[in-house]
């Protein structure tokens, strides 16, 4: 059985499973066409939304923040750890699956996964990413090799896990601070 390592360079070699191969590329007229509109219509968006309170207040504090480079800092290293124990989260969930043929070895792989797919799941606004992000969680894991069955079960402990498990906690928290 191959590791995952070795299924993606196939997986990426062969172009996604099921398409027969490589996707045709858009041609460039096309392409640059679709950049013109999304681009003239998201500059009067942007710049309504750059003179909003909102936007100056998240300036004004990013800007505060800058001057206290400690709390930059830790703010900066929250950020990161959060992120990290995330895509941990991920690596063990895929590796708690049965069928996924993932070794410990290949850590740092579904970490790496995890953050590309959360990258590109968080490009399509939704709350809390619902939907997109665990799509591309299950395309990263097809495209490193694993089957989708697998790849789904995984993402779905993966996601009872980090938005359900701190449920409890928060419930036993409220009531604690409540008394």
């Amino acid at each position: 059985m191959e590791t995952i390592a070795a299924g993606a360079d196939s997986a990426a070699s062969a172009g996604l499973p099921g398409t027969g191969g490589e996707a045709a590329p858009l041609p460039p007229v096309p392409r640059a066409i679709a950049a013109g509109v999304l681009l003239a219509a998201a500059v009067p968006c942007g710049r309504r939304a750059a003179r909003s309170a909102a936007a100056v207040r998240a300036v004004e504090g990013l800007t505060d923040l800058c001057r206290r480079p400690r709390a930059l800092l830790v703010v900066l290293a929250g950020s990161a750890a959060t992120t990290f124990t995330l895509g941990l989260a991920f690596a063990l969930s895929v590796l708690a699956v049965p069928g996924t043929a993932a070794a410990p070895s290949d850590l740092l792989v579904l970490v790496a996964a995890y953050l590309v797919a959360a990258a590109a799941g968080s490009a399509v606004p939704a709350p809390g990413g619902i939907g997109s992000t665990e799509a591309a969680l299950v395309a990263a894991l097809v495209a490193l090799g694993i089957t989708a069955g697998p790849a789904l079960h995984a993402v779905l402990l993966f996601r009872a896990v980090t938005f359900w498990a701190p449920v409890p906690l928060g419930l036993l928290a409220f009531r604690t601070l409540r008394r």
